[in-house]
């Protein structure tokens, strides 16, 4: 399985972390990463959002003052 160097920056706190995980494709990386902001939602939100393109994505994010980003580790 690939893996992907995920980060995720909160622009309320300052916060910078970036996390490798595994993941099938890039959009789904971002879910494993700890920071994912839809993470404990119960209204299927968090899967609408991986069936967006990643721009889409990034502008959802950013909309939440936050910004992720995910790079493909070569083997």
């Amino acid at each position: 399985m690939p893996k992907f160097a995920v980060g995720h920056i909160d622009w309320s706190n300052n916060d910078l972390i970036i996390e490798i995980v595994e993941a099938p494709t890039l959009m789904e990386s971002f879910a494993k990463h700890s920071k994912w902001p839809w993470k404990n939602d119960t209204e299927g939100y968090g899967e609408r959002i991986l069936a967006m393109d990643v721009e889409d994505f990034k502008r959802e994010c950013f909309d939440c003052d936050c910004m992720m980003d995910s790079v493909e580790i070569a083997p």
